[in-house]
């Protein structure tokens, strides 16, 4: 098709722009302005969402609806709730075996990748999502994975996507031991199972969502109404949770463009929660909000799939605070003009693949801890090395590194317990520590 490569004004610049401090930086570099008297930066934006603070690996245990998560999973969690409201994650629901290569076509007009792939259980060879999702987790990214799941015993349509349309099944029949859809689904569930548990055994979390758009009424899953719904989403966390003990993934509960209270399953069977629309607009902020009022603004919101990736400045100026959102494939991403994908690649409030930390390190059970022989107390806390590299950047010991962190840091770095363990705290490399460590700890946020 005819290229839009450009900006509004027909330029394209092939440089790629420095990015400006995200919110939750901004907030943290004004302070310690204020403290330190020097000169702060402005901001664009000025909204925020009302999100919990981001739950410790304790009480992300609780949250997450297997009894036991995985670490993996348990960091990304986490890290999904550390981003929420400070930034929002780009993601590119990746086909390339459909037309285009999705990722290269990105890199071309935005000079980034996404923090975010979607895969699909849809094909023939399951085992690519596996592939996708082992790959992109080595590159630092994150998976998501659907299923267009064709009406299980109905070879009906070309394909699977032809047969995941099959509303004429009664989906009523898989609860029914004697019927071809009641084998079939067992059939493939535990295949799709099988591949699952390869990703579980190579310790890569997926967002796992299932059952898409349930509640729009186009898929054979939503065909016969919410009861019938309800039943297959509970059977299948049942299945993989239970029987299989698929500890790798966060449940995603995937609602259509207008989320329904009647079609939501048991709440412990599910660990967020999302909607999509291809309808463009800049922030979807009704859609945003109609999602919190089916759930909660608790936990992050997921725009599962759009067309037009939101605006961030009209998202978080609305108080859309989308956790991430996936565009569709092949022309749902070469239709949008490419100015516009440029822009939102190189907002300060997308996170990119480049910015994507080392979940596991960061967020999980097991990150960092405190060497026996590392530093004393600071303000009444035990430091922690997060990240294995001999520095403490966990000043205030509580697990993660935070804004709490830089404030604390920068009011104690000239105590003795600091000045005493220079080798804990010399974040900028110089030999000693100074306000240029309290500056090369802010620039880990």
């Amino acid at each position: 098709m005819t290229s839009n490569r450009g900006s509004p004004s027909g330029e394209y610049s092939e440089s790629r722009p420095k990015r400006a401090l995200s919110r939750r930086q901004f907030l943290a570099s004004s302070a310690l302005a204020l403290g330190a008297g020097a000169a702060g930066t402005s901001s664009s934006v000025s909204a925020s969402p009302s999100s919990t603070p981001v739950p410790s690996v304790e009480e992300t245990t609780d949250h997450l609806s297997h009894p036991n998560p995985s670490p993996e999973a348990v960091a990304l969690y986490r890290y999904l709730h550390d981003e929420w409201g400070s930034r929002i994650l780009s993601g590119q629901q990746y086909e390339p075996w459909w037309g285009i290569d999705e990722l290269e076509y990105i890199e071309s007009v935005t000079g980034r990748q996404p923090a975010v792939i979607g895969a699909d259980f849809i094909h023939g060879d399951r085992s690519r999502p596996v592939s996708q999702a082992m790959e992109y987790w080595d590159r630092g990214g994150i998976t998501a994975i659907m299923w267009h799941w064709g009406s299980p015993g109905h070879m009906i349509g070309e394909d699977e996507y032809d047969r995941s349309l099959n509303t004429d099944m009664d989906a009523w029949a898989v609860f029914d031991e004697g019927s071809s859809a009641h084998q079939a689904f067992w059939d493939e569930l535990n295949e799709v199972a099988d591949h699952l548990e390869t990703l579980r055994d190579a310790g890569v979390p997926i967002i796992w969502r299932p059952f898409h758009e349930f509640d729009g009424g186009w898929f054979w899953w939503g065909g016969n109404g919410a009861d019938a719904f309800t039943d297959l989403w509970e059977t299948m966390h049942w299945y993989l949770v239970e029987e299989r003990d698929l500890d790798n993934l966060v449940w995603l509960l995937p609602h259509a463009d207008y989320p329904s209270a009647n079609w939501v399953p048991d709440r412990s069977t599910f660990d967020l929660w999302g909607a999509d629309t291809y309808s463009a607009d800049d922030s979807y902020e009704r859609l945003y909000w109609d999602t919190v009022s089916v759930h909660s603004n608790d936990r992050p919101i997921i725009k599962h799939e759009t067309g037009h990736p939101p605006d961030p400045d009209a998202a978080a100026n609305a108080g859309a605070w989308w956790s991430m959102w996936i565009n569709w494939h092949t022309d749902w991403l070469t239709d949008v003009d490419d100015w516009h994908l440029e822009s939102v690649y190189n907002h300060e409030l997308t996170v990119t693949l480049d910015d994507v930390p080392n979940i596991v390190a960061e967020y999980g059970g097991d990150a960092g801890g405190t060497d026996p022989d590392g530093p004393p107390e600071i303000a009444g806390n035990t430091p922690q090395d997060l990240t294995g590299d001999g520095l403490y950047e966990d000043v205030t010991g509580d697990g993660q590194l935070g804004f709490n962190d830089v404030v604390t840091f920068f009011e104690e770095h000239d105590s003795d317990a600091v000045q005493g363990n220079v080798e804990y705290f010399d974040f900028s490399g110089s030999g000693g520590v100074g306000f240029n460590d309290v500056i090369a700890l802010f620039e880990r946020l």
